[in-house]
């Protein structure tokens, strides 16, 4: 696979069967694919913060909106029902606590553990 860069798009060259098929990267086509890697990014951290759970809604809703714009209205649909959802578990603030404590009871237990595998210093 070869990309080139040619003026404002970027072209990819697929070999197939002796064809060289090219496939313009268009401002539409960036923009969905950013706001799916960042949906990805965000959906890996979600439980750390609020933000990250904001940021990730924000994400789902670009992705959303890209899906409509591409002529994909199911992944649209799902995509702002999603986004929606995950912007009013943003809102509940027992989501966070549940989670925060929960990291708390691990990390007094962790050095515990380590001590007892690796002794103390």
């Amino acid at each position: 696979m070869v990309a080139l860069l040619t003026g404002r798009t970027i072209a990819m060259m697929v070999p197939r069967m002796g064809h060289y098929p090219v496939v313009e990267l268009d401002g539409l086509m960036l923009s969905g694919f950013l706001s799916v890697f960042f949906t990805f990014a965000f959906y890996m951290v979600r439980n750390d913060a609020r933000s990250a759970m904001v940021a990730l809604s924000v994400c789902l809703a670009a992705t959303a909106i890209y899906g409509f714009l591409r002529g994909a209205w199911p992944l649209g649909v799902i995509q702002a029902v999603w986004s929606a959802t995950t912007f009013r578990r943003s809102l509940d603030s027992r989501n966070f606590r549940t989670v925060n404590r929960r990291r708390a009871q691990l990390m007094r237990v962790a050095p515990d553990r380590i001590s007892r595998m690796f002794g103390t210093r």
